[in-house]
């Protein structure tokens, strides 16, 4: 993989879903910095744009954040696995835990 050709790597990767090209930048640092350079936010356009009905990313938020809020299962504040619950108004996804701790209702 880190010696297939950009060009390749760059078609390959517009057609992932989106939790799979966030899966691939979590791989390694390279691919990190690969799929988190600014010239490639058109990967995460391509590919948010194959879901059908997904409302577009808002202004002020990155794609690969809003991948993560969308499709991911990590809280954002303690990295826990199976983080079900999400409020998107704030943009922020919790774990069972740090809901019931950390959120403030009003």
């Amino acid at each position: 993989l880190m010696h297939l050709p950009m060009d390749i790597f760059y078609e390959v990767a517009s057609r992932l879903h989106p939790l799979d090209l966030l899966h691939v930048s979590r791989t390694s640092k390279h691919l990190r910095s690969i799929v988190m350079s600014r010239k490639c936010k058109f990967l995460w356009s391509e590919s948010l744009s194959r879901i059908d009905g997904l409302p577009p990313c808002p202004m002020g938020m990155s794609e690969p954040a809003y991948v993560a809020l969308i499709f991911g299962r990590l809280c954002m504040l303690c990295g826990a696995l199976r983080a079900v619950w999400v409020d998107y108004a704030i943009r922020l996804r919790l774990c069972r835990s740090c809901r019931v701790t950390q959120y403030v209702f009003y």
